[in-house]
């Protein structure tokens, strides 16, 4: 192969590979494995009992209670990366979780876990 031919495979790699980081969001503050917030992550659960997410997929969200009792969650392209549909997503009630257990949610806000295109988990601030 030419070198022109590699240096343009090189590029054409890297615009690649920097497309495929620009579809997912970046941990939030703190996303060490070792940090108050990902130890506090890590004890969220879905209904089945599995761990709901990493600190990597889980960050502080608005929140709102609609008639009837359904939630929704703003899961917004800035936060959670450009695949994120940057709208209110309903939430199903059986992954909402009051603040008992973990305890309460970081700095005191709801927080969600969105993975594959779904709300994994939402965790309310203390007074919902």
């Amino acid at each position: 192969m030419r070198a022109r031919s590699w240096f343009m495979l090189g590029v054409a790699l890297g615009l690649w590979a920097l497309a495929v980081r620009a579809g997912f969001g970046a941990p939030p503050p703190g996303a060490d494995p070792n940090s108050p917030i990902a130890r506090w992550v890590r004890q969220l659960e879905t209904p089945e009992g599995w761990s709901c997410c990493s600190v990597a997929d889980c960050r502080p969200v608005h929140v709102r209670l609609l008639p009837g009792g359904r939630w929704q969650a703003f899961i917004d392209r800035r936060s959670f990366g450009t695949t994120a549909p940057d709208a209110w997503v309903d939430v199903p009630n059986d992954i909402v979780r009051g603040t008992k257990k973990p305890g309460p949610a970081p700095n005191g806000t709801p927080w969600a876990c969105w993975y594959a295109g779904v709300v994994r988990c939402l965790t309310l601030e203390a007074g919902f």
